[in-house]
């Protein structure tokens, strides 16, 4: 869910998996496979069809402090193309629409902050991986806030598992857990 500080990859990725092949009332009753990964990698003859396919592109720091970090993903969703390619245009008429139900999906059920000003265009087109596919893809942004002060990843510590802060304005430099509850005192 991407309500809260916590979101990663891989919980997007998840959830988009979800919409697509998932079996909450949320899921779209039009996309039938998955695959995450590479394009290039997609076997076309071992999928079902329509497709969802999504990848990582690369993230950036935003914000005065580098406090957001934006997440990108190309989403796209393809159908098999009749062997007269008759319905082309049906295919990317389709695909736009899916992935315009998508970014809703992820706005409103799972409460990321897509960024629909970066994610701007739509791109319809043809593939062939195998076999002849039509449909549309998007570069989906999503903004994730992160919390420099309090630390929502902080790397975990021998020990703590969890999140460790070392209050410097105790002259015994007193280590406390994530509630303020004394750790160790070094």
């Amino acid at each position: 869910m991407g309500f809260g500080l916590n979101v990663t990859a891989n919980s997007i990725v998840r959830d988009l998996k979800e919409i697509a092949t998932g079996t909450a009332l949320s899921s779209h009753a039009q996309i039938k496979d998955f695959f995450f990964g590479q394009y290039t990698d997609v076997n076309a003859k071992n999928k079902s069809y329509p497709l969802l396919w999504v990848d990582t592109l690369p993230s950036k720091l935003m914000g005065e402090f580098g406090n957001v970090v934006r997440m990108k993903f190309r989403v796209a969703y393809f159908e098999l193309l009749d062997k007269d390619l008759a319905n082309d245009l049906s295919a990317e008429s389709t695909a736009q629409l899916v992935l315009m139900d998508i970014l809703r999906q992820m706005y409103y059920t799972y409460g990321y902050a897509v960024n629909y000003q970066e994610t701007g265009t739509i791109t319809q087109g043809k593939e062939s991986l195998g076999a002849n596919l039509s449909g549309a893809y998007l570069d989906m942004v999503i903004d994730v806030p992160y919390d420099w002060v309090y630390g929502t990843c902080d790397y975990p510590t021998k020990q703590n598992q969890g999140i460790v802060q070392e209050l410097s304005d105790y002259d015994s430099g007193l280590l406390v857990d994530y509630d303020g509850s004394p750790l160790k005192t070094i």
